[in-house]
């Protein structure tokens, strides 16, 4: 009988450490999903991620954001995997499209594969950043876009007035919020 005490008194005490462990760690859980919800894990550079970090305090997760980065360009050096989608993740918002290589599975890089509804979104995205006018705008705002986050070494135009407006600018990037015009 001391013996099954002995058991018993270790199997307490080893059930105390144990349990106390895990309550302290369930405890823990909302200070770390906090934590990791406020700093993103981000590949880029700082003007990157000050634009996106912008974004994440100035909009609404319920808004659209459209983009002038596809990667697939062959002007991205950096960008080793097509199915990058990382102003979706950094800006924690929906895009009109990002990563169309996804659209199609691997090898999708090739645009002339990709579907009618996936050619006309990127292309609308590219007009507005290259040239906007008041029908792709339009055709924007029905598709629900709010803002465009706009990589600078994709394009040459620096003036999308009347249709959007520059809310937020660094040297890589310019975040435009859609005009309803």
């Amino acid at each position: 009988s001391r013996q099954t005490s002995l058991v018993l008194f270790a199997f307490f005490i080893l059930l105390s450490v144990i349990g106390s462990s895990v309550f302290n760690h369930v405890q823990s859980l909302p200070n770390r999903v906090q934590v990791s919800n406020s700093e993103i894990l981000f590949t880029g550079s700082k003007q990157i991620q000050e634009s996106s970090n912008w974004l994440n305090i100035n909009t609404q997760k319920n808004e659209v954001l459209a983009t002038n980065k596809f990667c697939i360009e062959e002007s991205f050096n950096e960008c080793v995997d097509p199915r990058y989608f990382g102003v979706s993740t950094t800006a924690r918002m929906r895009l009109l499209i990002e990563g169309p290589f996804s659209v199609v599975g691997y090898g999708g890089d090739d645009e002339t594969l990709y579907p009618a509804w996936a050619k006309e979104r990127l292309d609308l995205s590219r007009g507005f950043a290259d040239k906007p006018n008041a029908e792709i705008t339009a055709k924007l705002r029905e598709y629900g876009v709010d803002w465009f986050y706009l990589f600078k070494e994709n394009t040459v135009n620096r003036n999308w007035e009347p249709y959007g407006t520059v809310k937020y600018e660094n040297t890589e990037v310019a975040i435009i919020q859609l005009n309803d015009k």
